[in-house]
């Protein structure tokens, strides 16, 4: 039994020999594919968009406008004849004062004029005037606001729609009453309007303006600190001492009354022409500012940058009117631009935040992964397409980059067939992959 079980044994060593030559053999013949299938990316392909590629950094700074205090001639209040955010001419009444010792024959007056102009709104409704219908809708929708804020909690916001309500019943009421009907419609309540307004005017003074501007009913106390007339010495740093604003814009609300001591201010008026920015920036994007700023002012062309500021969901187009170094050239830079539009929009904020767009670049947009060889010299990177399932080699011209997104373009005198173009397909992992190599997806 013992000679047996050796001979069967030296049988064995045998047979694993020779398999293990094959498998040697085998290995030999399959490694190089073996590895690669192993140790290499997946061959996801993607198409080229066409696409807009934007580069911005966040900003903080403030904006300064020429802007007048509306302030009260005595003790009393104030009646808003302007609506809040409207333009007025020099001359134009801005709002009515009434002395202390006048308030309750005016507020008499006012009351029995509410009195009148509810009147006039039934009696609209009663005779069918279709014109009653948009008063109905304004108001229905306040009311479905002032829902909302009531569930909210928000006292503010609140007390703010039943104003908007208020001035929507007048306004509507007094558009109704002033209008001129063959049938002697409303007639009476008219008259009686008239005969209530010319005692409310001899109990009241206009107050007007001086140059014309935004009416404004808010006000931050920096009108005097933040000046046009102090730009040319604003230093790198004022901003950062400029502390936040306190509370959020109120909605556009006219206020009905308001209640001054003399000297108070109730409001400003802010001058529509223009509006500038001051931002304080890091050194990098001062220099690429300032270069843009000199090319040009060398070229007498205006440079201008979009800012998108926190709460306003316009895009402002800010022409550079200058940048301002550190005296040691090191460190962040002082920028400041000048903005012609969206003055009103903007007339509640003083210090803000937001995003200065440097630069936009529209292009065939390609991710920064799928490019190689790059030479930051010239800007030129390869890029590898899938043309016929076969990997085609093209080389092309960086524009721009952004996180992990470029946009590229041909380079110049390429011959139209080896133009790159939008809806190529391209690889996104092109490492190791060979010029006119099978692409086996």
């Amino acid at each position: 039994m013992t000679k047996v079980k050796t001979v069967i044994r030296r049988k064995r060593g045998r047979g694993s020999g020779i398999a293990g030559l094959l498998f040697v053999l085998v290995l030999a013949l399959y490694i190089p594919a073996m590895w690669k299938w192993f140790f290499t990316k997946g061959m996801d392909s993607g198409i080229i968009q066409e696409d807009t590629l934007e580069m911005k950094i966040a900003v903080s700074g403030v904006f300064i406008r020429n802007e007048q205090i509306l302030s009260s001639p005595e003790n009393g209040s104030i009646l808003p004849n302007a609506k809040y955010g409207e333009r007025l001419p020099a001359g134009g009444v801005i709002a009515s004062f009434i002395s202390s010792d006048a308030q309750d024959t005016v507020h008499q007056y006012r009351a029995a004029k509410t009195d009148v102009l509810l009147r006039v709104i039934k009696a609209a409704k009663v005779a069918g005037d279709s014109e009653v219908s948009v008063i109905d809708d304004a108001v229905e929708q306040e009311a479905g606001n002032l829902a909302l804020a009531a569930n909210a909690g928000d006292i503010r916001q609140m007390s703010d729609i039943r104003e908007s309500i208020n001035r929507i019943l007048t306004e509507q009421a007094g558009y109704l009453v002033s209008r001129e009907t063959k049938d002697g419609f409303l007639s009476a309540e008219r008259e009686e309007l008239k005969k209530l307004e010319t005692r409310m005017a001899k109990t009241m003074v206009p107050l007007v303006a001086v140059q014309p501007g935004i009416v404004c009913y808010s006000y931050d106390g920096y009108e005097s600190a933040w000046t046009p007339s102090r730009l040319d010495s604003l230093t790198v740093g004022a901003i950062a001492l400029q502390p936040a604003d306190k509370v959020a814009p109120r909605r556009w609300v006219t206020p009905d009354e308001i209640p001054v001591k003399k000297g108070d201010p109730y409001g400003k008026l802010v001058q529509n022409d223009a509006c500038w920015v001051a931002m304080e920036v890091d050194e990098k994007t001062f220099k690429t500012l300032s270069a843009r700023l000199e090319a040009g002012k060398l070229g007498k062309k205006e440079t201008v940058v979009p800012i998108e500021v926190d709460g306003i969901s316009e895009r402002i187009p800010l022409q550079l009117a200058s940048a301002r170094a550190n005296p040691d050239g090191k460190g962040n830079g002082l920028v400041i631009g000048r903005m012609s539009r969206f003055v009103e929009q903007t007339m509640e904020l003083r210090k803000f935040r937001g995003e200065l767009v440097l630069l936009s670049l529209t292009g065939m947009k390609v991710p920064q992964k799928s490019l190689f060889n790059r030479n930051s010299v010239d800007g030129t990177a390869d890029i590898m397409l899938l043309k016929m399932n076969r990997a085609d080699l093209r080389r092309v011209h960086v524009l721009g980059v952004q996180d992990s997104w470029a946009i590229i373009e041909n380079l110049d005198n390429v011959d139209a067939l080896e133009r790159i173009s939008v809806y190529d397909l391209y690889l996104q992992n092109p490492d190791g992959v060979t010029d006119g190599q099978v692409i086996q997806k």
